[in-house]
Formats: C-alpha cells, structure tokens, sequence
C-alpha cells in the first residue's frame, strides 16, 4: 500500500468524483465500491480499466 487512496461520501461527493476525479488523477479502482478511488495516473491522465473488487 502506498496511501494513495481515498474513500469518498456521502453518495452525492462519490458521483462528483466519479465525473471530475480525472482531472486529480483519481479513479474508482473497483466496480463494486462506488466510494473508493486511488490515485492511479496523473492529473488529466486515462483511466485504467477498474477491478470487479479488490481481489482483482
């Protein structure tokens, strides 16, 4: 781990950074926590494809 995350609520914050997260280079690493976004490029950068769940 390298603390390079951040879990996100209430549900209307997660939405925003669902839309503008990319251009913190922040992104949703999995598709079943709707609140959870890593650091996963940099500011602007592509969105990797997001893991069903942590067990990749």
């Amino acid at each position: 781990m390298t603390g390079e995350a951040i879990d996100i609520g209430p549900t209307d914050a997660a939405d925003w950074f669902g839309q503008h997260g990319s251009d913190y280079g922040l992104f949703r690493a999995y598709t079943n926590e709707m609140w959870h976004f890593e650091l996963l490029t940099t500011p602007g950068g592509d969105c990797p494809t997001p893991q069903p769940d942590a067990t990749g």
